[in-house]
């Protein structure tokens, strides 16, 4: 008995034993085309499974004109295509997530790392973010100072060295160094600047 008449017989009566005559004909076909796309044997168990299982729920609208093994040539094709293409999202979304999560959960960076990078990341700042930053997180000069020089509130220059640290944490980040504006706030005053071995400006000052 042909595919078409097996089919038929599926069709009409619901008929198991003809339908297991086509999953027995045509399983070893199903599973190697679905073993090819997804090289990966549970997928390809799941695709043959699903294959069978779109067969039994639309086997009226196989075409008389095609033939059953190309049928599930392409059905099982396209099911194993789908299904990898839907693991490689799941599989993107899960890095995804963890490098959010090693972002917002990984503690801040020590000034070893921030030492090699900071002071040209600083250079690169506009000139005025510069200048807020090499005040306040550098030279540790207070913000009525700096409101003073700027000739602006208090609060405004404030506000003003925040956005320019937020600036330099930024190229930070861009750099592969996450880290919080808190965290810089804290390194660069205690770091950026430290005291020169005592007999060194008699020495600069000679030369």
């Amino acid at each position: 008995m042909d595919d078409r008449r097996l089919l038929d017989r599926y069709l009409a009566d619901r008929d198991e034993a003809a339908f297991r005559e086509l999953v027995d004909r045509h399983l070893d076909l199903v599973h190697s085309v679905a073993s090819r796309v997804t090289a990966n044997r549970e997928l390809a168990r799941d695709i043959s499974q699903a294959t069978f299982v779109r067969l039994a729920e639309r086997a009226a609208t196989v075409p008389r004109g095609l033939s059953l093994t190309a049928w599930l040539h392409r059905t099982s094709r396209s099911l194993a295509i789908d299904l990898v293409r839907a693991e490689e999202r799941r599989k993107h979304r899960e890095r995804a997530s963890l490098q959010n999560e090693a972002m917002t959960t990984s503690p801040d960076p020590g000034w070893e790392q921030l030492a090699p990078l900071v002071d040209e990341l600083v250079d690169n700042l506009p000139a005025a973010d510069r200048e807020l930053v090499l005040a306040k997180y550098y030279r540790n000069e207070p913000h009525a100072r700096i409101a003073a020089q700027l000739g602006c509130s208090e609060a405004n220059a404030r506000k003003r060295a925040s956005r320019a640290l937020e600036k330099l944490r930024a190229q930070l980040v861009r750099r592969g160094i996450p880290t919080s504006a808190a965290a810089l706030a804290v390194l660069l005053p205690a770091h950026a600047v430290t005291p020169a071995p005592a007999a060194l400006a008699g020495a600069v000052a000679a030369a």
